[in-house]
């Protein structure tokens, strides 16, 4: 009796032993899927203005998707996009008059071959220039989102590797954060006053939406927000109110 006892102990030791490797293996979680750090991107010149970047007031509890709004572009490198979106964003006053943000507006980024980088500091809220106004009830208010753009335009598509990868992305951030699925949406859900991310991915998102609303998060995976930057003190430079004006998504940006 104790010896049957003892096998059907060490068996079931065993089924669990293996039902936690199958379910580790499966869940990806954030850190697996990033190809390429902040830090490792950014030029001497795009390093983050801490002073114009505004920190979530509580964890992170939304998921919103973007698009870039430009055509898709394999010839660049991800370096070339990323740091020509931050000149665009902290830097460049010549593309339509706007502000100047403290770095790129999102917090992860999917080029057109499906390579995940790591944008701005997800401890710190997006900028959008769909933000919300009182008096036209228009935009949204960006505390607590997590934001992923999309390499592209309405026009061409969202490719396989894309897909592929902002699926995976999803995925992982509802695990890191515990965000459920009903709180995954584009950008276009929350503001209404704008297209992005265009009908391919918003169909995408819906997708799955679909296929994962009785997500259950992944413990293992499970983390507070990270400073995934790198540590760099903040430029010495005197703002005022409006360095905070709202410009278009990175239309432009990157081409």
């Amino acid at each position: 009796m104790l010896l049957k006892l003892r096998y059907c102990g060490n068996l079931l030791a065993l089924l669990c032993l293996s039902w936690a490797l199958s379910n580790s293996a499966e869940a990806q979680c954030l850190d697996s899927l990033i190809d390429i750090a902040s830090k490792d991107w950014r030029s001497s010149r795009s390093a983050p203005i801490t002073t114009r970047l505004r920190k979530h007031s509580s964890r992170p509890s939304k998921i919103t998707i973007h698009y870039t709004g430009t055509a898709k572009k394999p010839n660049r490198t991800v370096d070339q996009k990323l740091n020509g979106l931050f000149r665009f964003s902290a830097n460049d006053k010549t593309d339509f008059k706007h502000n100047l943000w403290g770095d790129i507006p999102y917090h992860y980024f999917i080029d057109v071959n499906g390579i995940a980088a790591e944008g701005r500091n997800p401890v710190f809220q997006p900028d959008t220039n769909t933000i919300f106004n009182p008096v036209t009830k228009k935009g949204y208010n960006p505390d607590g989102h997590i934001t992923i753009v999309v390499e592209g335009d309405a026009n061409d598509g969202l490719l396989s590797s894309q897909k592929q990868k902002l699926f995976a992305m999803i995925k992982a951030l509802q695990d890191q954060y515990n965000i459920p699925t009903s709180e995954v949406n584009t950008h276009k859900h929350h503001a209404g006053n704008t297209d992005c991310p265009g009908p391919v991915i918003s169909a995408a998102v819906s997708e799955y939406r679909r296929k994962n609303w009785s997500y259950r998060p992944n413990k293992a995976c499970a983390a507070t927000p990270r400073d995934l930057q790198p540590k760099i003190k903040p430029k010495n430079k005197r703002i005022d109110s409006s360095d905070f004006m709202i410009i278009e998504d990175g239309r432009r940006a990157t081409q």
